[in-house]
């Protein structure tokens, strides 16, 4: 991960937060489960991620979700 990914994500997030936000988008996952949802929260973050973020009982629901529609 390069310190350019680090820049690029402190445009849409709280300076503090863009290390963690670039390692996930560097990471390619398809959620970041987080406690901390206030700054992951914004729209301009939710615009700029490909992947949902959400609490963990969020992303609990989600899941259940997903099974009963199968």
């Amino acid at each position: 991960m390069g310190s350019t990914l680090v820049e690029q994500s402190g445009k849409v997030i709280n300076h503090k937060d863009a290390p963690i936000l670039a390692s996930v988008l560097d990471a390619g996952v398809e959620y970041l489960i987080t406690w901390d949802t206030k700054h992951f929260h914004q729209k301009a973050v939710r615009d700029y991620v490909p992947f949902k973020i959400m609490t963990p009982g969020e992303f609990l629901d989600d899941f259940r979700r997903s099974f009963s529609e199968e």
